[in-house]
């Protein structure tokens, strides 16, 4: 009886601390390790690290490719460009369980953001090219960047390309251009303001003027 009790204080003990370590982020469950990017769209030259859980011998950290592709073992090349990790995930499982791996637990984390990126410019802290990753509101870039200079104005403006482009946009290129342009209110996007703290897309040039 007192080994019954004893085994059982053991269990509760291990499942208290097994609990610890994962709500603190040390244990985590293999399938949920990359929830939080499943709905970012892999691009070249972000970097992603591939696990196949069990097999160390085709453990990879790769970038993806100018044209879009990885390269993986028994696989070849794979596009990447425009998908998910998890249709990645997915692709690499059902090639590997072809013949190669008994039913295969692909788990993928993108380890580098370098594939969409938005122009920060005007009067902000540290203003520059950002990386996009699935925490894409204005707000947290403008977190990012150290937040705004006392010098800055009232208003905000994103300035959205119909086609991404490799530099910062003004307004009088985008009116050229017939670009989309948007006003914000920089008080309304700093509180948090969800109808001002709006996503921002791949390309696009934010203003503080």
């Amino acid at each position: 009886m007192k080994s019954l009790i004893r085994k059982r204080g053991i269990f509760i003990l291990f499942a208290i601390l097994t609990g610890i370590l994962m709500s603190t982020g040390f244990l985590s469950p293999p399938a949920s390790a990359a929830a939080d990017q499943e709905d970012y769209l892999l691009g070249p030259e972000d970097v992603i690290e591939i696990i196949v859980w069990g097999h160390e011998d085709i453990y990879r950290l790769t970038p993806v490719s100018l044209r879009g592709v990885i390269s993986y073992p028994m696989i070849g090349d794979l596009q990447a460009a425009g998908k998910s990790t998890k249709e990645v995930e997915s692709e690499i499982a059902r090639k590997l369980g072809d013949g190669f791996v008994v039913n295969p637990q692909v788990n993928i984390t993108v380890k580098q953001y370098k594939s969409q990126k938005v122009f920060l410019t005007g009067q902000v802290q540290k203003p520059g090219i950002y990386p996009l990753t699935k925490e894409n509101s204005l707000l947290s870039i403008l977190s990012e960047a150290g937040g705004a200079t006392k010098e800055a104005g009232g208003d905000l403006i994103i300035i959205r390309p119909k086609n991404p482009t490799l530099h910062e946009m003004t307004v009088e290129e985008a009116k050229a251009n017939q670009d989309v342009i948007i006003k914000l209110k920089l008080q309304n996007v700093l509180t948090g303001d969800p109808q001002h703290n709006v996503a921002v897309k791949n390309g696009d040039s934010i203003i503080i003027p």
